[in-house]
């Protein structure tokens, strides 16, 4: 027997038992019955509902004429007084069942709204736990989309461009290429919630389809979602991130009411604000030990490479000062002090233009220049190294008409740089190349070596401020190479390099060329 029927049978039997009752009361007692009946319509009325509360009316009414008007035993409604009583108690019973079914219904509804406003209490303190964004979002999704009965939700922060997605369910995010990837100008319930500032309710799929039609295309197979409600997560007159609800249909409770949703994206907008702020200031502070830790480095190398040079620069002020020297001994020890000096000079130049940089206050003294100007002077000052290595060095002009606006002893220390490396670092025997050309919009120089090049791993790091590759191998021992970087982003342009182990390494820059007429003007002055 279903369910339904069985609440029918149960209204009957009901009003049997009301009939038995109000017989006894009325035999035994003396006390009129009647009443016993408007008991067994609204019991029947709050716990079975409506259908079989008006069961039991019509069958207490039978009951009533059968036993209690005369003449008893027949159903007669031709009298008057029968026909009196038996309204009156029709439209108690009516009264009653539809009073009874009322409260029922706001009974349930009240549980559902403590239920759910408990639950949201719960959400909220969890929330008020989680510390980064991700946290965030993992509470919302586990814990606060029961709570509004969403069956699909989606939880984002905003970016510079539009937002990042943080969470969302029915699938965990497992790899990148699973984030869905919406930009704040694009087409979707999310985008225009976080564009509007207002929530953005969507009743069906095809209302989607209509609206967002990209969004639409973008669902997902397993998507049971019939119904959506996107909610901008705004904090202090900001949007800092989005919400977006779907809802198995119209029907769910957040999808009716979308005051808890509201509360629930308030919560969280709170929540999203601090975490972000905690994250941000955890990696401000871990940025600030590293960078501590890598300058302490940095100090002790240049302390450490200052040893030398200043050793021997005591070394000879002692010997020229406790020795009558003739002429021929002291010009070779004046000549190791003035080495050691010009060492330390440059040690300490690298220390302070690395910090220069590192603060953003890298001058530089700008001028029109020829390129082939700046490979020439480049050439001549490694040649002398070069061949005292026995090293072959070549030098590539670029075309007469290539003019770039830079600073000339800058661009010169990049390239003093980048020729010193792969003079120290190719073997003797092997070749050391330079040139320079026009590609497109930008003049690109090249230095080329057959050393031992540089594994990938080492590439990565090779311009990283601070960093120091300390193998005997490996290039990038010092500052040169973050200076460099440096100099030509301070010129507005970029520097990389391809490498083989074994092969030889190709480091490149490119800063803006001048155009050909500005270029012309330029030699001709």
């Amino acid at each position: 027997m279903s369910k339904s029927i069985l609440r029918y049978v149960w209204a009957v039997a009901l009003t049997a038992i009301g009939l038995a009752v109000a017989l006894v009361l009325q035999t035994q007692l003396s006390v009129p019955g009647g009443l016993v009946f408007a008991g067994t319509v609204a019991i029947s009325a709050r716990y079975l509902g409506t259908g079989p509360g008006l069961v039991a009316a019509a069958a207490s009414i039978v009951a009533i004429d059968l036993t209690m008007l005369p003449p008893l035993g027949a159903l007669e409604f031709t009298h008057p007084e029968e026909l009196g009583y038996v309204m009156v108690f029709l439209v108690i019973a009516l009264v009653i069942n539809g009073a009874t079914h009322s409260l029922h219904i706001a009974r349930t509804h009240a549980e559902g709204l403590a239920w759910r406003t408990t639950r949201l209490l719960d959400v909220t303190k969890a929330l008020a736990e989680a510390e980064l964004p991700r946290d965030v979002a993992n509470v919302v999704i586990t814990q606060g989309l029961d709570v509004v009965e969403a069956s699909v939700g989606l939880m984002a922060m905003a970016t510079e461009d539009g937002y990042s997605v943080l969470d969302w369910r029915p699938s965990p995010v497992r790899a990148e290429e699973d984030v869905p990837r919406t930009e704040r100008n694009g087409e979707g319930p999310l985008s225009e919630a976080m564009r509007s500032r207002q929530l953005v309710w969507v009743p069906s799929r095809d209302e989607l389809r209509s609206r967002f039609p990209s969004a639409f295309d973008r669902l997902r197979d397993d998507n049971p979602s019939n119904a959506f409600l996107a909610l901008p997560l705004i904090h202090s007159d900001e949007v800092i991130g989005g919400l977006i609800l779907g809802f198995k249909d119209a029907g769910a409770f957040g999808a009716k009411d979308h005051t808890f949703p509201q509360l629930l994206a308030q919560s969280v907008s709170s929540a999203l604000a601090r975490a972000s702020t905690f994250e941000a200031e955890r990696h401000g502070r871990r940025a600030a030990e590293s960078l501590a830790q890598t300058r302490e480095e940095v100090l002790g190398v240049v302390a450490h490479d200052l040893r030398n040079p200043l050793s021997v620069a005591g070394s000879v002020l002692q010997m020229m000062s406790e020795f009558d020297l003739a002429r021929e001994e002291r010009e070779p020890l004046v000549a190791s002090g003035m080495r050691a000096v010009r060492q330390m000079g440059r040690l300490i130049g690298d220390l302070l233009d690395v910090m220069r940089i590192e603060a953003g206050r890298l001058a530089l003294e700008t001028e029109d220049v020829p390129a082939s100007t700046i490979v020439t002077h480049a050439e001549e000052n490694i040649r002398h190294a070069a061949q005292e290595k026995g090293i072959t060095l070549s030098a590539e002009l670029p075309d007469p008409s290539l003019y770039i606006r830079a600073d000339r002893g800058r661009l010169s220390q990049v390239l003093d740089n980048l020729l010193g490396n792969a003079v120290k670092f190719t073997p003797s025997g092997g070749r050391v190349s330079l040139r320079a050309w026009r590609d497109g919009p930008d003049a690109v120089f090249e230095v080329a070596d057959t050393g031992p090049g540089v594994s990938p791993e080492n590439q990565m790091h090779l311009f990283d401020r601070f960093w120091q590759a300390r193998s005997a191998d490996q290039r990038g021992v010092g500052l040169g190479l973050p200076i460099a970087k440096g100099i030509v982003e301070a010129h507005g342009g970029r520097i990389w390099v391809m490498s083989t182990v074994g092969h030889g390494s190709r480091f490149y820059f490119a800063i803006p060329a001048l155009p050909a007429a500005a270029s012309s003007s330029a030699r001709a002055s």
